[in-house]
């Protein structure tokens, strides 16, 4: 069978010298041609400054066709200077056991921000921020840059100013009315009106156990599940703020990556041009939900397209109409990828690229 080219400009730092021995009959220096073989899975690799990465060649075809390829050759290098945590896989029911748990305990972080910090119309207010160095998300700022926080990898509020942790409860062994007379004790002392966390929140939770009294038990029957959850959270971050950081580059209006307490998912939201009015765009990682028992990373779209106009995807992607419309990378396919980040990152470009051509 005859092998098709496709004429392509030649990419930053595919140079004859550098690329490895499997890909040299891949790209013709003259032609700039890209062969890809019919039957062959992976022919085509981008490299960044410090390792190559395997990348399906349908995927980067379509990033090159989108004008997207510089800049996901440029992420690559930005995202190479902080490392990517490798995701080594956990039974699913324990993964769903280690989200629950921290689900439930974030809703501490959302009662404090709905309590003390000023209201946003779009709820902003409530959302989180991810903490490398902590492994925690944030609460926006209180007064006097007072910050709460909850460690993942093992279930602890902490009380941060802007250089040090001031106070610290470890959730496990402790029911939420436990730790709502410690945050009252501790928010008290700060001069904040501790009956303010009362307030019911304006959502419901996934049933679970603690909602009716039980004790937090993750960091003992869950350990290995809460430091893989924190390492989705970490790589998440990581990749949607290099996103998000582009998208503003190419003049839309992306917003910052937060973590949305109400269903517990971290994401970018790009507002775009539509024919009838704006189209908005998210990007994010869920960490599960009841839709899918692990993470997966996503780009939604709304106004909801119709199902017939949905197009393909890069390899390991699939739109999921049900409820809500985007496009899917589930947790099963970042971990058995051979360069798990950069079939995120692949993934995010193409399906950021299809969704530009359903609001286009």
């Amino acid at each position: 069978m005859q092998t098709p080219q496709i004429r392509v400009r030649r990419l930053p730092h595919l140079t004859r010298e550098s690329r490895p021995n499997r890909i040299r009959n891949c790209l013709s220096p003259r032609t700039s041609l890209v062969n890809i073989g019919a039957y062959t899975p992976f022919c085509a690799y981008g490299c960044s400054r410090l390792s190559w990465k395997r990348v399906p060649a349908r995927s980067l075809l379509t990033l090159i066709a989108n004008n997207s390829g510089k800049s996901w050759l440029r992420s690559q290098q930005q995202v190479d200077q902080v490392d990517w945590r490798p995701l080594t896989g956990v039974e699913p029911r324990r993964m769903v056991e280690a989200r629950l748990q921290s689900h439930y305990a974030t809703q501490w972080l959302a009662r404090i921000a709905r309590a003390y910090i000023p209201p946003q119309s779009d709820d902003g207010h409530t959302s989180l921020l991810w903490n490398r160095a902590l492994d925690a998300l944030m609460t926006q700022p209180l007064q006097a840059g007072l910050r709460f926080g909850l460690r993942i990898p093992d279930l602890v509020i902490i009380l941060h100013d802007s250089k040090s942790t001031l106070e610290m409860i470890c959730l496990e062994g402790h029911s939420d009315l436990e730790i709502r007379d410690w945050l009252g004790r501790s928010l008290s002392a700060q001069g904040f009106d501790a009956r303010a966390l009362d307030a019911p929140l304006p959502y419901q939770l996934p049933a679970y156990a603690i909602a009716k009294g039980a004790k937090y038990d993750a960091v003992r029957s869950q350990t290995q599940a809460l430091a893989e959850l924190a390492a989705w959270f970490a790589n998440s971050d990581l990749l949607l703020s290099d996103l998000q950081r582009q998208m503003c580059e190419r003049g839309f209006a992306a917003s910052p990556v937060r973590c949305w307490p109400h269903h517990f998912d971290i994401a970018t939201l790009t507002t775009l041009p539509n024919r009838d009015a704006a189209g908005y765009v998210g990007a994010g990682l869920s960490p599960g939900d009841e839709h899918y028992e692990g993470p997966y990373f996503y780009v939604s779209v709304y106004p909801q397209p119709s199902a017939t106009l949905l197009p393909k995807l890069p390899s390991g992607g699939h739109w999921h109409t049900r409820e809500f419309a985007a496009a899917v990378l589930p947790w099963d396919k970042v971990l058995r990828a051979y360069d798990q980040k950069a079939s995120a990152i692949v993934f995010l470009h193409g399906a950021l690229a299809a969704a530009h051509k359903i609001l286009a």
